[in-house]
């Protein structure tokens, strides 16, 4: 039998958010060469915690939304990504550790740390809290990334808002979603 149903009680991935800590499940977490050849992990996230936040005098929907967030290990950004899964995520990293050059991983032959991806993969089906914000996303011209379209006041169009986290702004170690707290 058909139910009746509240526009305002369904997620909307598109919508603006405050700065929140929300609690997150850690969906999947997958190593892979970023844009620039480095190592890096992408870990997809989907908030279970709370069903909602106020905003701007409404609540927003918000349980099961999905967002992403990604570790970078190139040269440059090596050390502190090591740091922030060690110290945020609670990961054991050893102190040596393999590294692909940037030639090994154009080439395709050898994309991952091994001795890192073991240990993101392993936190998979956890649970973490977590501060998140959103961005808007602009509309492009067909094709591309960085030319927008205007409106007629000379301003970038806002087509959506996505969900801007990254592993520093985890505030609890990873662990069951039946030991978190409820997100503040």
């Amino acid at each position: 039998m058909p139910q009746q149903e509240n526009i305002n009680n369904l997620l909307d991935l598109n919508a603006q958010l405050p700065r929140t800590t929300v609690t997150a499940l850690i969906k999947a977490v997958e190593q892979k060469p970023s844009r620039k050849n480095a190592c890096m992990d992408k870990f997809e996230m989907e908030i279970v915690a709370p069903e909602s936040i106020p905003f701007e005098g409404q609540n927003v929907v918000v349980a099961g939304r999905p967002f992403n967030f990604y570790v970078n290990y190139s040269a440059a950004a090596r050390r502190r990504s090591i740091m922030e899964l060690r110290g945020k995520l609670g990961l054991e990293i050893g102190d040596v550790y393999t590294v692909p050059s940037e030639d090994e991983i154009k080439s395709g032959a050898y994309t991952t740390i091994p001795e890192i991806q073991e240990l993101t993969k392993s936190i998979v089906g956890l649970g973490v809290e977590i501060e998140i914000s959103t961005e808007p996303v602009y509309k492009t011209e067909p094709g591309t990334w960085d030319k927008y379209i205007l409106d007629e006041q000379g301003q970038k169009q806002v087509v959506s808002h996505r969900i801007v986290a990254d592993v520093s702004q985890v505030k609890s170690p990873p662990r069951p979603l039946d030991g978190l707290g409820p997100a503040m």
